[in-house]
């Protein structure tokens, strides 16, 4: 038998490696035996986990069959999209499977992540032999060991929307939109890649950006960890999806009592000078951590955590969900929640790379300077934790302070046009009716609910009432009807009786409306059309989208309008004190955008009809409306009685006034949708 040649011994070699099955071992375990970090990165040659130790637990997630998403929260530069390339490396290298990669944009892929995964497939020999390059070799497309990688960005619905995935990986969620071209948010999009493997999961991975969130101290375990926010106080997408996790957070032992604390912003301390304020400097050279065990020396002998026990710490934290606790050694004790998702959160102060030192100096640095902005940056990158914002409603009492002597049900003079509108719930549909004259002056006629379910006719009966009820010789010349109502009902019968009650008085009397948190002009208009199977059609009933943002602001706007300019926003003397609360029920937080987030504190179905009130107005084309005669003098017998509000009843009678009144309906509301 001859001697096979060198050449085809190497080839039946490789040959039979790829026939071998894959070695069983954790990412992390195949990234120490197979990555070497290039003389380019902070810390070249072979890749070394423990200076990320953080990022071991995560990576194992992804190996862990139980878990169906992963979810990361974490400052910047702490290793993240690292952990991202070697997570896919591994598994095309042992497990390869179909694998699409979402990053926030374009430039974040092309220029920062496929650099990085290229160098890290050359870096390991075994990932580099099983590559196809040439021609075959995309920007956004690699075919490694017969599976494709493909590499998309938030943008692009379509690069979005390709062939099924066995994995998918998105990264820095928070810096992407929220809706992907009117189709759905990014993870949904990707996950919906899953649905041809059973063992397919989603991974998400982001600084996070801004949401109100609290500490609480659990009482079982005293460990203090952040508290379940309301997701309507949060803008950040990626805490959201956190708080449906595990809520692991990375703790870690003092150096001096052993007890195990989670370390974050509120932790860190520095000297603060006497009658002046500390100076980034300062607070650089005296950073340190506290230990929350009250009876610690640290606390009470003066002894130092500072950044030469980070290591020591960083090499003994553990992961903690809420309501497990951690032994001296380390051992966590204590159940998981019933749960398929992952999440993780690490402080920025696990960084083994940055300095509680600098740290403290960044973030005294941004506070001093009172920009928002680099406040924000310094908790979110530096600290991994959002930034909070503030927003503050007006009391109850200043509405209640826009009454005026007269009562609900009559139409104050100066009224020209009145218009309806309702907030439909599952049992009740709450109504306004609300009269306005020129310069957006404005009189409450009527607020109250019909009571009733709302998939039945009867209460629809009733509100067809109110609609062509007379107010001292007026009508409703437009009615707007919320037909957003819950969104978890499959039938969405509601919104199929909105849209029948639209049809049934026709688009100059009622028209289906929808709050919408951004648009691009304040009203837009659409069709809407469902057929009894609750099914939406894109033909039918006209209506408008409302951008809720400024309807609710110019509405909060006049609650404290001056009393001796035109444009007030008035009440009846008898309004109750809920009609109040209601109205400021909501709060706007700014956000860094410059767009605002309405935070909700309480019930808020009259606000949401006030705030359609604004609109119908625009509709009206109340902004045409010219100011009625002024009034005439009251009779003496009128003066000697309490001081009232001039009511339209009798109406005025100048030929001019009975103008407005005979053309109410179809004379200023038809020139104004001419012009449109």
């Amino acid at each position: 038998m001859s001697q096979m040649s060198p050449g085809a011994a190497e080839l039946l070699g490789r040959w039979a490696s790829l026939l071998r099955p894959p070695p069983k071992r954790f990412t992390d375990e195949w990234a120490a035996e197979s990555v070497e970090m290039p003389p380019t990165s902070g810390i070249p040659g072979p890749y070394d986990a423990s200076r990320t130790p953080y990022v071991i637990p995560i990576m194992r997630a992804f190996d862990n069959p139980r878990w169906k998403m992963i979810v990361v929260v974490m400052g910047s530069q702490m290793g993240k999209t690292l952990a991202f390339a070697i997570i896919i490396g591994r598994r095309m290298d042992d497990d390869p499977v179909p694998i699409m990669y979402v990053g926030p944009d374009r430039n974040f892929v092309e220029d920062t992540f496929e650099p990085q995964f290229i160098s890290l497939v050359k870096s390991c020999k075994s990932l580099f032999r099983k590559t196809i390059w040439g021609k075959a070799h995309k920007k956004v497309r690699k075919i490694i060991n017969g599976a494709v990688l493909r590499l998309a960005w938030a943008g692009s619905a379509s690069q979005l929307a390709g062939q099924p995935a066995g994995m998918v990986l998105v990264d820095e969620r928070d810096r992407m939109g929220d809706d992907v071209k009117d189709e759905g948010d990014p993870v949904t999009l990707g996950g919906a890649r899953l649905h041809s493997y059973a063992n397919g999961k989603v991974g998400v991975i982001s600084t996070p950006l801004v949401g109100n969130v609290d500490t609480y101290v659990h009482p079982d375990t005293g460990l203090e960890h952040w508290k379940y926010s309301d997701p309507d106080d949060l803008t950040s997408p990626t805490w959201k999806l956190w708080q449906e996790g595990t809520r692991f957070e990375w703790a870690w032992p003092c150096p001096h009592c052993g007890e195990y604390f989670i370390p974050r912003l509120s932790r860190l301390t520095w000297n603060k000078p006497e009658g002046r304020k500390v100076t980034p400097a300062e607070a650089a050279r005296s950073a340190r951590m506290t230990c929350p065990n009250p009876a610690c020396d640290s606390n009470t002998h003066g002894l130092v955590i500072d950044d030469s026990h980070k290591v020591w710490m960083n090499e003994r934290a553990v992961f903690v969900a809420p309501g497990q606790r951690v032994e001296k050694d380390g051992t966590v004790v204590g159940e998981l929640p019933d749960t398929d998702i992952a999440s993780f959160w690490v402080s920025g102060l696990a960084s083994n790379f940055v300095s509680w030192g600098d740290r403290a100096k960044e973030f005294v640095k941004a506070a001093r300077s009172k920009n928002k902005k680099a406040i924000q940056a310094t908790i979110n990158t530096g600290f991994g934790e959002l930034y909070r914002l503030s927003g503050d409603a007006p009391k109850h009492d200043v509405v209640l302070a826009c009454r005026l002597p007269y009562a609900s049900g009559e139409v104050p003079y100066g009224v020209q046009k009145l218009s309806l509108t309702v907030d439909v719930q599952k049992d009740r549909l709450y109504y306004v009716v609300r009269g306005w004259g020129a310069r957006w002056e404005s009189w409450l006629i009527k607020a109250d609910a019909l009571f009733g379910e709302t998939d039945q006719d009867h209460v629809w009966n009733d509100l067809a009432d109110v609609l062509q009820a007379e107010y001292q010789g007026f009508t409703i010349s437009l009615c707007l009807i919320d037909y957003g109502y819950r969104p978890g009902d499959k039938e969405k019968r509601p919104t199929h009786a909105v849209a029948d009650f639209c049809r049934r008085f026709g688009f100059h009397r009622a028209r289906p409306i929808q709050g919408k948190a951004e648009l691009p002009r304040p009203i837009m208009t659409f069709k809407l059309d469902v057929d009894t199977k609750g099914k939406t059609r894109t033909y039918g009933v006209t209506g408008h989208h409302l951008d809720t943002d400024v309807f609710k602001t110019w509405v909060h706007g006049r609650l404290e309008w001056p009393a001796d300019q035109p444009g007030g926003w008035h009440l009846p003397e008898d309004i109750d004190e809920d009609y109040a609360r209601q109205i400021v029920s909501e709060s706007r937080m700014a956000l860094p955008s410059g767009k605002g987030k309405w935070v909700k504190h309480g019930e808020n179905h009259y606000l949401d009809a006030e705030m359609m009130q604004r609109a119908a107005a625009e509709l009206m084309g109340v902004a045409t409306m010219q100011p009625l005669p002024e009034q005439t003098p009251m009779a003496a017998d009128e003066e000697e009685e309490a001081p009232r509000v001039r009511l339209a009843n009798p109406p005025p009678k100048t030929a001019e006034a009975a103008t407005v009144r005979q053309n109410s309906w179809l004379g200023n509301a038809r020139k104004d949708w001419l012009r449109r």
